[in-house]
């Protein structure tokens, strides 16, 4: 069998060997490493600086759509197109899709018929080429807005996919649900939307990518959520069907105060919407979109068809805006299902997990709240998130939180370099500080790598979400065999690029990752060539007798052949989800540490044991050598 890294798990040593709170090595909170003066100090003197930037590139500077080209564009949500190996050649597979913000509807709307435009863009940041593109919404599939709008008119107003949430489907299309609505006046209030679309990458052509989503059956009805959801987070969970859950995000943002309108109703749902995306009843099974026919809960005295109950927050809280979620592979407590339980961290950090039973004799699904933050760190905002890989056993089904901000005020400074753990297999979870990062950081990524170590991009020192410049962290963090390391400054032409707020960060199949977007960037993209790149070192690599499957079926073993140089050997092999990100936040991104055996030129490896350690869909593939120097990622179908 291949060694299995520590890598992961010396993140856990220092939680083990020494008491909460009270390990030397741990910082909480501000230090010298903040922001003085309004500039963030460079790294001490003589520290190494991993990895490499390539030059940055900008996006075409006038994106048309169909009533003008607005100017600008930032890359606020930016999702890894997967390939499908098993279907016809996709050729945006491994490009990266983009869309910016609504400020570009008044422009782009098509007044003549009331439709409204997203514009979004296919890139290949290795070429820095772009497909550029418009999705035309038909004002008759738009949900009706709140309040006429504010032209005279059009009832349905102005909606977009800015500030949506968003998953990949088994298939390798795009789930995107909610959003914003223009429909009140902009100047007063932001308003949640209730769009459910899709993107196809096999459509043809740069027109026909996106639908507005419909119901599979006949008469194939237009499907939009039933509550107004601005910030939602967007979760494929395990189970036959695909479901997606659709959870947080606020009905109405006020302007002025940059704050929620304090009213339970604008505070945000404390529901969630589920929609099927599968049906394995069919032969062969196929793609199928319809509601969670459950009978659901009773608010108010009222049943509410396809909502479930949100969690028991103190004060009455719902889990408001962007909820940190992620699919462990835990079963359900009382066994009724064989998928995972589905967590929200951190935000707030009530953490709190649902087991969303299908099964219709089931007593309604509801929140357990088993788990928070230590006093001081009640709330948490834009902290990073990620469920940590499985390189043992005892590490699997850990979530950690990296960074963020304290407190309640939304524009405070209390940004923290904490970083808390909280293993959600445990009989009674509970937080555990862990080795802190050097700079405290918000609005950051972090980013699973293929050697398993956890690459933290961009973010800052304040709290402000306009754009000011001051206070970015322009050096990443990577956590690399044991300890935080310090990694090249993201610049160009000696100009740090700032990534704030509405920033992303992307894992592509050549090991590199593709920064972008943010309203304080200097640049709209640039990529990261990783630690495992520096020296140049000869890469291990897929060969192709015999060639790696198409598809891989669960707990089931396969063949393989690689090349490696000379006395090096294969440590591990990896699966890693495409990567599907907004708001430093991406509720699909996992990494799974396959068991297997090489030798020479030659292994097997066994393909995960149930949906609930990786659900269904594509995935990339990695190779990492015993020099921890990871392969070109190669596309496999997990069912």
């Amino acid at each position: 069998m291949g060694s299995k890294s520590l890598v992961i798990g010396s993140l856990l040593a220092a939680v083990l060997s020494c008491p909460v709170l009270s390990c030397p090595d741990v910082t909480v909170g501000v230090g010298l490493q903040g922001c003085q003066s309004g500039v963030v100090p460079a790294p001490p003197a003589g520290s190494q600086l991993l990895g490499s930037w390539l030059p940055a590139f900008s996006h075409p500077l006038n994106h048309p759509c169909s009533n003008g080209s607005p100017p600008g564009f930032n890359a606020i949500h930016t999702c890894l197109i997967p390939s499908d190996p098993t279907r016809a050649s996709n050729p945006n597979g491994g490009k990266v899709l983009v869309w910016d913000d609504s400020g570009s509807l008044p422009v782009c709307a098509v007044n003549a018929n009331g439709d409204y435009v997203q514009r979004y863009a296919i890139v290949d940041p290795i070429a820095q080429t772009f497909q550029l593109g418009q999705f035309i919404i038909p004002e008759s599939e738009a949900p009706l807005a709140r309040v006429p709008g504010p032209i005279p008119g059009f009832p349905r107003g102005f909606q977009g996919l800015f500030c949506s949430g968003h998953c990949w489907l088994r298939d390798g299309k795009l789930l995107v649900a909610g959003g914003d609505d223009w429909s009140e006046n902009a100047n007063l209030y932001y308003s949640g939307s209730k769009l459910v679309c899709l993107f196809d990458p096999w459509a043809a052509g740069n027109t026909n990518h996106w639908s507005v989503l419909r119901e599979t059956a006949s008469p194939n009805p237009l499907m939009h959520l039933r509550q107004r959801r601005w910030y939602p987070s967007v979760l494929r969970l395990a189970d036959n069907a695909d479901t997606v859950i659709i959870a947080g995000g606020v009905d109405r943002w006020e302007h002025a105060t940059n704050w929620y309108v304090t009213t339970p109703h604008d505070y945000g749902p404390e529901t969630y919407e589920a929609i099927r995306t599968w049906d394995p009843n069919l032969l062969p099974p196929s793609q199928t979109f319809s509601w969670d026919g459950r009978p659901g809960i009773t608010i108010n005295g009222q049943t509410q068809a396809g909502l479930f109950s949100g969690p028991a927050l103190a004060g009455g809280n719902s889990l408001f805006y962007y909820p940190r979620l992620h699919l462990t592979s835990q079963l359900s407590l009382n066994s009724a299902s064989t998928h995972g339980l589905a967590w929200s961290v951190a935000f707030p950090t009530e953490s709190a997990w649902i087991d969303h039973v299908i099964t219709p004799a089931m007593s309604p699904a509801a929140w357990a709240v088993p788990a928070t933050l230590p006093t001081g760190h009640l709330f948490l905002e834009e902290p990073s998130t990620l469920l940590m890989p499985n390189l043992a056993p005892f590490l699997k089904d850990f979530i950690v939180t990296i960074g963020g901000q304290n407190g309640w005020g939304h524009m405070s400074q209390t940004i923290t370099n904490a970083v808390w753990l909280l293993d959600t297999k445990a009989a009674a979870p509970a937080w555990t500080v862990g080795p802190a990062m050097y700079y405290p950081r918000k609005f950051h990524k972090t980013v699973i790598l293929p050697d398993l170590s956890l690459l933290t991009v961009g973010g800052g020192q304040e709290s402000n979400h306009a754009g000011a410049p001051g206070c970015e962290d322009f050096w990443p963090e990577v956590y690399l065999n044991g300890q935080w390391r310090f990694c090249a400054k993201e610049e160009s032409g000696g100009v740090g690029s700032r990534r704030t707020y509405h920033s992303c960060a992307v894992l592509l199949p050549s090991g590199e990752v593709l920064s972008c977007g943010g309203n304080t960037r200097n640049f709209d993209y640039q990529v990261f060539r990783p630690h495992y790149f520096d020296g140049n070192p000869v890469r291990p690599r897929w060969d192709t007798s015999p060639a790696l499957p198409t598809s891989i079926t669960y707990g089931q073993s396969f063949g393989f052949s690689f090349q490696v140089p000379a006395l090096q050997s294969i440590e591990k092999v990896v699966l890693i989800s495409p990567g599907s990100w907004t708001h430093a936040q991406d509720p699909g991104q996992r990494a799974v540490s396959l068991s297997f055996s090489a030798h020479k030129s030659a292994g097997s490896a066994i393909a995960p044991s149930s949906k609930s350690d990786a659900p269904p869909g594509l995935y990339m593939i990695w190779l990492v050598s015993s020099a921890g120097i990871p392969s070109v990622a190669q596309w496999v179908k997990l069912e």
